[in-house]
């Protein structure tokens, strides 16, 4: 009895009414605003940021990815400056290159494929960030902006491969 008559002094609907004020509000039309953009202007056009990216991606193997004080070292994606690094940038850009040429090319198959040197690129670019920025034998390399530019790049070149634009055909061929 006296659980019931306890439950009945707490006014269990209006205990948590203060917290309806704690919720704010999400604008419904944000997510509208953004799968918008999404569509119009990056799907409409992704083949030719893909072909923009592809080239700044080269590019950007061009400038300094770390730099070694100690031994006055400025090490690039064409020239390791006498480290064991090797030339990196050779790899990135040769496939930048395939990926442009598929970027190009208005057939599935070349799409399917541009998926996969998209990897690669993602793939040898986290590889690079992670042998190049690794602190050895007391050394840490200074990081340039070029390292983390070809992770980003390469990042929004395997997006723009994930949204060709194709045209579809309703007769079979």
């Amino acid at each position: 009895m006296a659980e019931w008559l306890g439950r009945a002094l707490q006014k269990l609907p209006q205990r948590f009414e203060s917290a309806l004020d704690l919720i704010k509000k999400q604008n419904p039309y944000k997510l509208v605003w953004v799968l918008f953009f999404i569509n119009i202007v990056i799907m409409k056009y992704s083949q030719t940021i893909g072909l923009l990216l592809c080239l700044l991606l080269i590019y950007s193997t061009t400038q300094p990815l770390v730099i070694i004080e100690s031994r006055h070292w400025t090490i690039t994606g064409w020239d390791a400056a006498g480290s064991n690094f090797g030339q990196a940038g050779k790899f990135l850009s040769f496939f930048a290159v395939l990926s442009f040429l598929f970027f190009a090319l208005p057939y599935i198959w070349a799409k399917r494929f541009n998926m996969v040197f998209a990897a690669l690129l993602l793939a040898w670019s986290f590889r690079n960030y992670l042998i190049m920025s690794t602190c050895q034998m007391g050394e840490c390399p200074e990081k340039q902006w070029a390292l983390y530019a070809c992770i980003i790049i390469s990042a929004a070149i395997m997006l723009m491969t994930f949204l060709p634009k194709l045209k579809v055909s309703s007769q079979p061929q």
